[in-house]
């Protein structure tokens, strides 16, 4: 159940299944998983997206993040966000995307008023690797953590986990147990953004299960006002790890509206590596 042997096999596995640069159509958007690796992405790209694709806001936002290893991750995050967006939506300029955030802060497609048919996305970064869930099926949210971070793991459950996942933790062997938490961590996340409260929502009033690193597609619990656990269809969980022998954990929770796409509810992985060409004056997928 705990093997460290089947986790390295899931590492090379994901990597493996990552399809670099596919033209998609949007018949084939019900579920996709785009990622960037900053490795990936050349210096002369951040400048062209800062000069020519970032609103005025986006740009005095960018302004504000004190690192340029921020600023850059921010800037990949808006080019791949707006990039694969036209690349569902051919006749749509990356720059033309328009964007209203929600009360609590997820933004969400208000134009162009070209765009027909419904298209959920969500977008989560951290250092060195940035990650775009898209969904046609409802709505989605997706988290990526690196977990070979050193923190007070117990203590942040026990602040924030429910009781079930708070066990989980302190049972499992001392080697997995940061994987285990970001695990946990990274659904927590992904459902809250999915749902559209971010952390206003209680993140101890629900849990996936089983809590299990083998387990790709873990159940989503909801604990109802009389103290029980309900089991909830209307939402499907994945969890895989991305990148050649690194170390991040990804998330995603989708919402199922159409329950004809139950069958292929798997996500296809999208290796994101477009490079912009000034000559062409557009976005070349080598």
């Amino acid at each position: 159940m705990w093997s460290e042997t089947n986790a390295d096999q899931r590492v090379a596995m994901n990597h493996q299944n990552e399809t670099q640069n596919p033209q998609i159509s949007m018949e084939d958007a019900t579920q996709c998983l785009w990622v960037g690796y900053t490795d990936d992405f050349q210096d002369n790209l951040y400048e062209h997206v800062f000069e020519n694709v970032l609103t005025a806001e986006e740009k005095e936002k960018n302004k504000r993040y004190r690192h340029i290893r921020d600023q850059r991750l921010h800037l990949m995050a808006r080019w791949m966000c707006r990039t694969i967006l036209s690349n569902y939506e051919p006749d749509v300029h990356p720059a033309e995307w328009e964007f209203q955030p929600n009360i609590h802060g997820k933004p969400e497609i208000i134009g162009p008023g070209t765009v027909q048919k419904p298209l959920h996305f969500n977008i989560s970064h951290t250092e060195g690797v940035v990650v775009m869930a898209i969904s046609k099926s409802g709505r989605v949210g997706v988290d990526v953590e690196r977990f070979d971070r050193k923190m007070d793991l117990l203590g942040l459950s026990k602040r924030y986990f429910a009781e079930i996942e708070t066990e989980a933790l302190k049972k499992c062997p001392e080697t997995i147990q940061n994987e285990l938490f970001y695990r946990i961590w990274t659904l927590k996340e992904a459902y809250v953004k999915a749902i559209g409260k971010g952390l206003a929502h209680a993140l101890d009033s629900f849990w996936f299960s089983p809590i299990d690193l083998e387990i790709g597609q873990p159940e989503l619990y909801l604990q109802t006002n009389s103290g029980e656990a309900k089991m909830s269809d209307q939402w499907k969980a994945h969890v895989m790890r991305i990148g050649h022998l690194n170390p991040w954990i990804v998330s995603v929770v989708n919402e199922m509206t159409d329950f004809r796409e139950e069958r292929k509810n798997r996500y296809r992985i999208m290796r994101f590596t477009g490079v912009f060409q000034p000559s062409k004056g557009k976005t070349a997928f080598e």
